[in-house]
């Protein structure tokens, strides 16, 4: 059996001096963040957790008294990552609450900073936009012309016997450049996305079962027969502690 009356003992905190701004208030946050002290802390589970490993290695369950072996050691160990977990939680409950702060203050300033980014992003997409559209025009309307030129040329040289003249062809819009400012750099970078237009054409190899759905419809609305699945009891041992 596990002794538990010998951890999960409080100690006092050490008193941490306040201090308002500057190199002081850092090395307060080093101090207050120290893990040291409460890894220390945590030393005391760990001759029980020995203890628990080493019986359940070996125990044997092959007689009524074996698994009720098993059933005392494993409710032990449950009692044990309770009591872990709760004082990690109450350890941690404080820095959190400064953390969740901390957050809470700084994005109310890199929220607006993101809208900003996001719209100015969304505004270069649209200009972008609007002069690939006037180049493709321009492309086309040079590649016309070089087509009619060229059918035009190839006519009379046909017609006059003379050797046939082969116009260049037009040139291609040049990529776009990254713009480059004093305080930093735009450039264009490419993605690969996708979109359903026909559910029923996808190859069943990239569709997947809807699991939450499955779930909620076995667990919520009792249902036991879906075509293609197969709907079992899978009977697993649980422990609840006292």
């Amino acid at each position: 059996m596990v002794n538990f009356n010998v951890a999960g003992k409080k100690k006092e905190a050490e008193p941490i001096e306040e201090e308002a701004t500057g190199k002081a208030l850092v090395t307060r946050f080093k101090s207050a963040f120290d893990v040291e002290p409460f890894r220390i802390s945590f030393g005391e589970y760990r001759e029980l957790i020995d203890k628990i490993v080493m019986e359940a290695k070996g125990l044997k369950i092959e007689n009524p008294d074996g698994k009720v072996k098993a059933v005392e050691v494993g409710t032990s160990a449950s009692k044990l990552m309770k009591m872990i977990e709760a004082k990690r939680k109450e350890i941690n409950a404080p820095y959190n609450e400064f953390v969740g702060g901390v957050n809470a203050f700084a994005n109310t300033f890199t929220d607006k900073l993101e809208t900003i980014i996001a719209t100015l992003k969304a505004k270069i997409k649209q200009y972008d936009a609007m002069l690939e559209q006037k180049r493709r025009e321009e492309f086309l309307a040079q590649q016309k012309a070089h087509d009619e030129m060229q059918k035009k040329l190839d006519k009379d040289a046909k017609k006059t016997g003379t050797e046939r003249v082969v116009l260049p062809e037009p040139t291609k819009p040049a990529a776009k450049e990254a713009v480059r400012t004093t305080t930093g750099t735009s450039y264009e970078r490419t993605f690969i996305r996708y979109k359903v237009i026909d559910v029923s054409q996808v190859p069943y190899e990239y569709l997947v079962v809807d699991e939450a759905k499955v779930r909620f419809a076995i667990n919520k609305n009792g249902i036991r027969e879906i075509p293609g699945l197969e709907i079992y009891e899978e009977k697993n041992p649980q422990f609840r502690t006292t």
